[in-house]
């Protein structure tokens, strides 16, 4: 999967119907929807486990890359 920037996204989403409801994928199966994006700060390809996400959240006081995240609305 290649990453995505905001005006990437944000062209892909002006292709479908404003009014399109968003979800993001449940724990273990079905859907929520969409919580608010907010600005995190992680290290990238840290990861070296299938189960985790190669990017991670930088600790307090190490200086990470700002990036997008956007959640489940129960997250």
């Amino acid at each position: 999967m290649t990453a995505k920037t905001v005006a990437d996204l944000m062209q892909e989403l002006s292709e479908l119907p404003s009014d399109t409801q968003v979800v993001t994928n449940g724990y273990e199966g079905g859907y929520h929807d969409c919580g608010k994006p907010r600005t995190i700060e992680v290290l990238f390809n840290v990861n070296s486990e299938w189960y985790y996400g190669p990017h991670d959240l930088a600790a307090k006081g190490v200086r990470g890359t700002k990036v997008v995240l956007i959640t489940g609305s129960n997250d």
